[in-house]
């Protein structure tokens, strides 16, 4: 966790959010400002400076997809996520 990152200030609910699912790997939360009639953030517990960080799980399409279906199912979104 590092002490300056909102996302993880969210995570360890030390900031109030909407959490729609979590998981010991990630969370998902309601986006303040949503720019779609559901908006959800999907984000890794654990801290990264970048999505570039070398072995980011992340990068790959795998760590994507493992993700996307559990959070789809657990906020019940009909049409997916984007």
């Amino acid at each position: 966790m590092s002490a300056d990152c909102l996302f993880c200030k969210i995570s360890a609910k030390k900031i109030p959010s909407k959490i729609v699912y979590e998981d010991p790997d990630v969370f998902a939360f309601d986006d303040i400002s949503p720019q779609a009639p559901t908006h959800i953030l999907i984000c890794p517990r654990k801290h990264f400076e970048s999505l570039r960080e070398p072995g980011h799980p992340w990068q790959t399409a795998t760590g994507r997809r493992a993700v996307g279906p559990r959070a789809q199912s657990s906020c019940r979104l009909p049409h997916g996520l984007k």
